[in-house]
């Protein structure tokens, strides 16, 4: 598939999306933004470059660096009015550009993989692709916040389940695809990996892991649209699939993953894609989102003129725990290490579920 054909793909599919249950669409959280998303991917013609575009930065793709309106000037002034050191200036940059943040998560996730290793997590060095604009390296391989958010979700995922490889692994909401290069660069042989988002970002993700995996064709949309059933055993190493697909499904998975997405959901929608889940029946489930939700949405909020980044009803812990409990039992949960503790008193928790009968 050409460029030309494969933005033609996006178009479609956008418009097919919004003719979807509501369960399938975009949340509240999403809808303005993934407009604006979809014209700067296709008017703008900006595949080559999504990494470092600010509306992406604001939703989908994750950084350190929380001052961006902090600029030299101002840097200057600040360091000029109170006579800073060199070494001062560079430990109060280094938070400021996000350096801090990335190696305290590069720490916690080295000592984690110090005893053992066996997914080879190790190994992964993220790619220049798509023009970043944040990349850190340490000890000679370069990460985002994105990859060291999966390596610390993929590294308390091997801690806790002693020998298991997960040969099927499914995940809703991949961003623009930091598992599936994980994975790529893994000692799982013989993966599948499934990943099922909204248009564009499954688009975005496409695009992206069609580069990192050197694939000469772009895997179609059209291949499951047309399908009544898709068989697992019967698909690629590499699958990407809208959300109203994933009702077609045929099989088991190993693996199920959620990292972030799920809180920017109602609750109605996140229960639809769990039972559909369940039925598929992962050996694991690993989750990372807020123990307390998302902010809720004011009324008088007009979503078309500012992004709320908010939901209308928060999905919490407490939900998973409840809907998963007849068929999973949690193995452990985190916030301080794998997860995150937040400055505002929302807690980014980790957790791992194990199928009761397997």
């Amino acid at each position: 598939m050409t460029i030309n054909k494969f933005k033609k793909e996006v178009k479609i599919f956008y418009k097919k999306q919004n003719n979807q249950d509501y369960l399938y669409k975009p949340s509240e959280f999403w809808k303005s933004a993934n407009f604006k998303i979809f014209t700067s991917i296709i008017k703008k013609k900006n595949f080559n470059n999504f990494k470092s575009i600010k509306i992406n930065l604001n939703f989908f793709i994750p950084t350190y660096k929380y001052f961006f309106d902090i600029n030299r000037k101002f840097l200057k002034k600040f360091f000029s009015e109170f006579k800073i050191s060199k070494k001062k200036k560079l430990f109060f940059l280094s938070y400021i550009n996000g350096y801090q943040g990335a190696l305290s998560d590069y720490r916690t996730f080295k000592s984690s993989i110090e005893q053992s290793d066996r997914l080879g997590l190790i190994n992964f060095n993220e790619s220049k692709y798509c023009n970043p604009s944040e990349r850190f390296n340490f000890e000679g391989r370069n990460y985002s916040k994105s990859a060291l958010n999966y390596l610390l979700g993929m590294s308390f995922f091997q801690n806790n389940t002693k020998t298991y490889l997960p040969k099927v692994i499914l995940e809703i909401g991949g961003g623009y695809g930091t598992l599936g290069e994980i994975l790529k660069q893994s000692k799982i042989k013989n993966f599948k990996y499934i990943d099922v988002d909204i248009v564009p970002m499954i688009s975005i993700a496409k695009f992206y892991l069609a580069k990192v995996y050197k694939m000469k064709k772009f895997q179609k949309f059209e291949k499951f649209e047309k399908s009544k059933k898709i068989k697992i055993n019967k698909l690629d190493k590499i699958n990407f699939l809208c959300p109203w697909h994933l009702k077609k499904l045929d099989g088991k998975i190993s693996l199920f993953v959620n990292f972030i997405s799920f809180q920017e959901m109602e609750p109605e929608i996140v229960k639809n894609y769990l039972s559909i889940i369940v039925k598929l029946k992962p050996r694991y489930i690993l989750l990372k989102n807020l123990r307390e939700g998302k902010n809720t949405k004011p009324k008088s909020y007009i979503v078309n003129k500012v992004f709320s980044k908010k939901v209308l009803k928060p999905v919490k812990s407490s939900l998973y725990h409840k809907y998963l409990d007849r068929f999973y039992r949690l193995i452990k949960k985190d916030v301080y290490s794998f997860g995150e503790k937040k400055i505002d008193g929302f807690n980014s928790e980790i957790l791992l579920f194990e199928r009761k009968v397997h």
